[in-house]
């Protein structure tokens, strides 16, 4: 994915938008995650003051790289496959990716909101309880020690997040009747 984050952000940066490639990936997920079905244009409102002129200025290359990012990501979640979080890769500091992890959460629970999400749609006590968690990521200290203590726990919210952003995407569908948990077949 790390090719992947690098060209959403030369996107971003060169249409001059308003947030970054893990705000905007995190934006994403809370969209299509949500209750309301996934707009592209709604994405693209979230990622610019203006909608028209963003969409505008988008040369035919990068708009098919937000479409397919965009396609791929419902694609992966809908196949049960879980969610991938768009962030700088391993090599670069700790505090950096403490950061646009940080951002990637604000992103996903500002998706979710513009998304029509009512926590009253909830009736799972651990979907709610992540919630509080994830609002906790969002202010995340960045001065962690560069260690592999904080690596570990990096990693560690990760996979936490990965996990609860699925476990909130199935009871919304299921709440919507459009989700089929995956069955092993013996």
């Amino acid at each position: 994915m790390d090719n992947i984050y690098d060209r959403l952000k030369t996107v971003l940066n060169n249409l001059d938008c308003d947030v970054g490639a893990s705000e905007a990936h995190g934006i994403l997920f809370g969209l299509i995650t949500g209750p309301k079905a996934y707009e592209e244009s709604e994405w693209f409102s979230c990622l610019a003051e203006s909608e028209g002129t963003f969409r505008d200025s988008l040369e035919v290359d990068s708009a098919k790289f937000l479409s397919l990012l965009a396609d791929i990501s419902i694609e992966i979640l809908r196949a049960g496959s879980g969610v991938f979080l768009l962030l700088p890769k391993d090599d670069i500091k700790l505090s950096v990716r403490v950061s646009e992890f940080s951002k990637w959460c604000q992103g996903y629970l500002y998706g979710l909101g513009i998304s029509g999400f009512n926590r009253d749609s909830l009736s799972a006590e651990s979907c709610l309880n992540f919630l509080s968690d994830l609002e906790q990521f969002c202010r995340l200290d960045e001065d962690l020690i560069e260690d592999e203590e904080g690596e570990k726990a990096l990693v560690e919210l990760y996979e936490f997040t990965r996990v609860g952003i699925m476990t909130i995407y199935e009871e919304l569908e299921s709440l919507k009747g459009g989700f089929t948990p995956k069955r092993d077949i013996h």
